[in-house]
């Protein structure tokens, strides 16, 4: 069979008439241009789409994962949230209303005066307003010795009322707070000044106060 092929004078009119081998090498480049067209403009974009969802599967297969897991804790959680609630609820009725302020002042004078203190000064400051509670720094200034201070401090820290003490400032009493008490030296040596603190919830407050606006006209 003669090979000696002249490429120049085949005629694409009449490629019927071209040798068999040269019809053989036009059908494979064909096929070829066929197949690499048919990959760049429909393959391609399947093994993207492929690869993609691929990624996805992933992705929901550690969604499902964590939800599984989230799923077999839930009752473990509500339990948590069941037992927050309830400390949250001892701590808002550990903390006094703010018409039980006065009370409280008095049930800390009296915790002095049974550890024998003398009252100089007892004052509620400013109250201070916090996003949620309100802060009443209550101002304290007792004459004693070492044990008495220490006795009420104990005793007011044991309050089912919230009381936090703080600031405080122990020194010899000075003469014009013993003038104050009108005692002597001999009986209380000592001065401390301290700063009593407690709180109330003012969250329901806050509701009812917007209640109350929401119905004014």
């Amino acid at each position: 069979m003669d090979l000696n092929i002249n490429f120049n004078e085949l005629d694409l009119q009449n490629y019927h008439t071209w040798p068999t081998p040269v019809k053989a090498v036009a059908i494979i480049i064909l096929c070829l241009l066929l197949l690499f067209m048919g990959y760049w403009l429909d393959t391609s974009s399947q093994l993207q789409s492929l690869k993609v969802a691929r990624q996805q599967e992933v992705e929901l297969k550690q969604q499902f994962e964590v939800k599984q897991r989230q799923a077999s804790n839930l009752k473990a959680y509500r339990e948590q949230v069941k037992e927050l609630e309830q400390r949250l609820n001892d701590l808002l009725t550990s903390l006094p209303e703010r018409t039980e302020v006065p009370a409280l002042l008095e049930e800390i004078s009296k915790l002095g005066v049974s550890n024998g203190l003398e009252f100089i000064l007892i004052k509620p400051l400013p109250i201070e307003e916090q996003d949620f509670y309100a802060e009443l720094p209550i101002q304290i200034q007792v004459l004693g010795d070492y044990h008495e201070f220490a006795k009420f401090i104990s005793d007011v820290a044991s309050l089912k009322r919230v009381v936090i003490l703080s600031d405080y400032d122990i020194k010899a009493a000075s003469a014009e707070a013993l003038k104050k008490a009108n005692i002597t030296t001999a009986k209380h040596p000592l001065e401390m000044t301290i700063t009593a603190k407690t709180y109330w919830y003012t969250g329901v407050e806050q509701g009812a106060q917007e209640g109350a606006n929401a119905k004014k006209p």
